[in-house]
């Protein structure tokens, strides 16, 4: 059933029975919670191109785990036990031999195509940063022109291009170029933009908006493809350019205020995707990351912990991001930043813009990489029948029977603070509500929901079971209005302490879910809390779980239940990852790290969380899984290690003596060409299904590279205690994999 449950419906749950109330909630310590990825490609999904059915009373919509009475043609709400009568096409033919798809048992999930209008056709809105080199230029030149080529001609799109200043350009004309410049280091209301770019008008009544107005600016691709792309054939780098010993100035904030209010004032209800190019941090003007003067290093983690005056940006640019991405949430409007720089650009402050809209965040060195280039066509793929694979406009909404209520959820999301019955007075994460806004979502997009156990009710009142129901609506790329639902139910303990009930309760656990939702929680804390604090929070968790849920055995060890055993390992990884620790990384790739965590699946999680690596030898050619242990680097292997972000493969000392002398050439040892063709085909069939596109890395043993696998690997054996230096030169202060789990069993048979 709970495999079931995620492969039909995409939903992953922490605990797969449920104790009834806050007290057994508390002493499991794992809270219960369950991950949901809404827009799962799942075969054999039914999709129904009618509206649903509801009842009148919850707006519940009818599952197959309703109760159906066929005598009267009536059903019962699972959730607010009003009896609802069938409407008439319905009622006419429903028998037990016939019943509509979405009561059919197979139906817990079924997505409903709206008989709503088609939506408009979606706006790109490309914010082109000019304060860079001129090849760095034209490589992002170059690749929006083959994304305008490849989309449908009759979405709109809009040119924005920023350096000293902010130019908005009218591309609806094609006799002569005509822009619109704000200065870079001034702020602006969005009353004067908007009344700068002729887009309303202020007078004594108030703001008028203008008809027609955002016609230069707005425009279908239809009309000026040819105008984008001689603009941009023409497009030079920033004429202000650089004073000696100081930054380009670049003022991206402003752009990004331009750009959202230009569709406040035109496109509100429209779904929109403002994609805005990094070559380096703001450096005037609203949301200034940095100063001009070279002199002033960009701020670091160690700047905050000492209370460096260039931290003075850190608050006002936070405040300044927020504030547009409360906006552009509240529109449905999506944000995308695509940062290519050797340099920080400022996503620690920029995060709230991408998480709230659902945008995604692309971080590499340069617009010339395979990683933006191939992430940046990925996102604008089309289908077989030329509709975009992106959605827009995105809301959740999630029903749940007594006891469950819904303390909060973890994800790209924003809470709309609708009150029911079912939101909890406890909030965790963006809490308070039972709706979120998602803005966009793909296959990937996965968002973890906490649940508080609030039973007031003797044990002989307690239900059984409980629905849980999961509304998701949202614009496809074939400008449909789609509704996806889910319903599942789950058994509720009326008590965990008799040892069946405890035995029912164990067995029902998720150690991979649990470890995404403890990696999630940990993000949210990281916010506000002192890592060190977090890593104290987590090892308590470990200690209080591994106590409560394994078995002492006769050599003064615990035994781990067959579903937890690998609870405590991930954890380990996840102490060491750049989850919890800011060592040896900067604010922006640790920004990175966690906005994609709190966007990607659980599958993924778990692997950016514990990378996963496989072998190939020359009697096994074929991969084979292996311990992510140092041990497992051995001369005559091929390993690929599959990181998310990265992947490696590397040959070992006597594979790379054997390929360089063309053993795999020859007939005779067509296993040794199998052992290093069947890892490259493996890894480009992971790198094409990720989205960010994950760096590939070949290299060999001893060489620079090998260095992404042992900063990975448990050091053990030979490596195992702190600064001991292995005898092939591996340094590693950390304790092994060993090490760390005999000292959880010692603290929790003590505990």
């Amino acid at each position: 059933m709970e495999s079931n449950n995620e492969e039909l419906n995409g939903i992953k749950f922490t605990w797969n029975v449920f104790p009834s109330n806050r007290i057994d909630v508390s002493s499991i310590t794992i809270p219960v919670a369950f991950h949901y990825t809404p827009y799962k490609k799942t075969e054999g999904l039914q999709v129904l191109e009618y509206d649903p059915v509801t009842c009148p009373q919850c707006k519940a919509v009818l599952n197959p785990y309703f109760q159906i009475i066929l005598k009267s043609k009536t059903w019962e709400c699972g959730f607010c036990k009003n009896k609802v009568a069938f409407p008439n096409m319905y009622a006419q033919f429903i028998s037990e031999t016939n019943l509509p798809a979405e009561l059919l048992p197979e139906s817990s999930t079924v997505e409903y195509k709206l008989t709503k209008p088609e939506s408009n056709w979606p706006i790109f809105i490309f914010l082109i940063d000019t304060a860079v080199e001129e090849e760095e230029l034209n490589e992002l030149k170059d690749s929006i022109q083959q994304v305008i080529a490849s989309i449908p001609k009759e979405c709109s799109v809009g040119i924005i291009t920023f350096g000293n200043m902010c130019n908005v350009h009218e591309i609806g004309f094609s006799e002569f170029p005509i822009s619109h410049t704000f200065k870079g280091e001034k702020s602006y209301t969005n009353v004067e933009i908007q009344e700068q770019l002729g887009l309303i008008q202020v007078t004594n009544k108030g703001m008028q908006p203008i008809s027609n107005a955002a016609k230069g600016f707005i425009v279908p691709l239809s009309e000026c493809e040819f105008t984008v792309n001689t603009f941009l054939d023409e497009l030079q780098p920033d004429m202000w350019g650089k004073k000696q010993g100081e930054r380009h100035p670049r003022c991206s904030g402003l752009a990004l205020q331009v750009a959202l209010s230009i569709l406040e004032s035109t496109s509100l209800s429209d779904p929109a995707r403002i994609l805005t190019f990094l070559g380096g941090a703001c450096s005037i003007g609203p949301g200034q990351i940095v100063g001009k003067p070279l002199v002033e290093t960009i701020r670091n983690f160690v700047d905050f912990e000492k209370g460096n005056p260039n931290t003075k940006y850190y608050k006002p640019a936070v405040d300044f991001y927020k504030n547009l991405a409360l906006r552009a949430s509240r529109a449905g409007h999506i944000i995308d930043i695509f940062s290519c720089s050797l340099n920080q650009v400022g996503l620690y402050e920029m995060r709230p813009c991408v998480e709230n809209t659902g945008g995604y965040m692309i971080l590499t060195d340069s617009f010339s990489t395979m990683l933006f280039k191939d992430s940046f066509k990925k996102i604008f793929e089309v289908d077989d029948n030329g509709n975009l694979k992106m959605n827009f406009r995105a809301k959740i909404d999630v029903n749940t029977t007594n006891p469950v209520k819904l303390s909060g959820a973890l994800g790209h999301m924003v809470s709309l603070e609708v009150k029911a019955k079912n939101v909890s007075e406890i909030v965790l994460g963006e809490g308070g509500t039972k709706i979120w806004a998602l803005g966009s979502i793909d296959s990937n997009s996965t968002y973890t929901f906490i649940l508080d156990m609030n039973n007031t009710v003797p044990n002989s009142q307690i239900p059984r079971s409980c629905h849980i129901q999961i509304l998701t609506s949202y614009i496809a790329g074939d400008r449909s209005h789609r509704l996806r639902v889910t319903t599942v139910v789950k058994n509720i303990l009326a008590e965990i302490t008799s040892p069946k009930l405890k035995n029912e309760l164990t067995q029902s656990f998720d150690q991979e879910a649990a470890v995404v939702l403890i990696a999630r929680l940990s993000i949210f804390k990281g916010v506000n809390e002192d890592p060190r604090d977090i890593l104290k929070w987590m090892d308590k968790m470990l200690i209080k779980v591994t106590s409560k849920f394994c078995t002492k055995d006769d050599s003064r060890g615990l035994k781990f239940p067959p579903n937890f055993g690998l609870f405590p390992q991930f954890i380990y990884y996840l102490r060491r990852s750049h989850f919890i620790q800011n060592f040896n990384a900067s604010p922006d790739e640790i920004t990175f790290y966690k906005t994609i965590l709190m966007h990607e699946n659980v599958i993924n999680s778990t692997i950016i969380i514990q990378p996963f690596l496989v072998s190939y030898t020359p009697d096994n050619p074929e991969s084979s899984p292996v311990f992510l242990d140092v041990e497992s680097m051995k001369n005559d292997h091929v390993l690929l290690l599959d990181a998310f972000f990265f992947v490696v493969i590397w040959h070992g000392e006597d594979v790379c003596k054997w390929r360089d002398a063309g053993y795999h050439n020859d007939p005779e040892y067509e296993n040794i060409k199998m052992m290093l063709d069947n890892p490259q085909e493996y890894a480009q069939s992971i790198i094409l299904d990720r989205l960010p596109v994950s760096r590939f890395v070949s290299c060999d043993s001893g060489s620079g590279q090998e260095r992404l696998i042992k900063c990975v690997v448990n050091p053990s054996g030979r490596g195992g205690s702190k600064n001991k230096v292995m005898e092939d030169g591996f340094v590693s202060d950390d304790v092994n994999l060993k090490v760390f789990l005999d000292f959880l069993i010692k603290l929790a048979r003590e505990s």
